[in-house]
């Protein structure tokens, strides 16, 4: 029995720091982005949650609190993308469209979950290889 409870201790344990260190993926995106960017939109701060940015453009999962859609569309905005974008694992609405970001595009590898990338309209000099390689689930770019 005593077997048991450690076996199920540990499982519990193992599940609850995943979904801690996923979350701190995505803090670690996102403040990343508030650096990277000139003049970050309003409500955006460090001494605020990421979810609670603004939840018109950043949406998040409301049981494991990751960011699922990013829509910075037509906000004048002006700075580089983090190189780490891709870690946002559950991001499946990437809007960055008729903004000023510039410097190279970070990689989109892997984002499974991503089913819409506007990147349009913004002054990226650079494009990775493998930028768009296993996006199994995009429909529109």
């Amino acid at each position: 029995m005593l077997q048991i409870s450690f076996f199920l201790i540990s499982i519990i344990t193992a599940t609850v720091t995943t979904v801690v260190a996923d979350n701190d993926d995505d803090s670690a995106v996102m403040l990343s982005l508030l650096k990277a960017l000139k003049q970050p939109p309003s409500g955006w701060s460090s001494d605020t949650q990421f979810c609670q940015w603004d939840k018109n453009r950043i949406k998040c999962d409301s049981s494991n609190r990751r960011v699922t859609e990013i829509n910075l569309s037509s906000q004048n905005l002006v700075g580089t993308l983090p190189s780490n974008l891709n870690s946002l694992t559950q991001l499946t609405h990437l809007d960055l469209q008729n903004n000023s970001f510039s410097g190279p595009l970070p990689s989109l590898a892997n984002l499974s979950s991503l089913t819409i990338a506007y990147l349009g309209n913004n002054q990226f000099n650079a494009v990775p290889p493998s930028a768009f390689s296993g996006l199994t689930s995009l429909q529109q770019l």
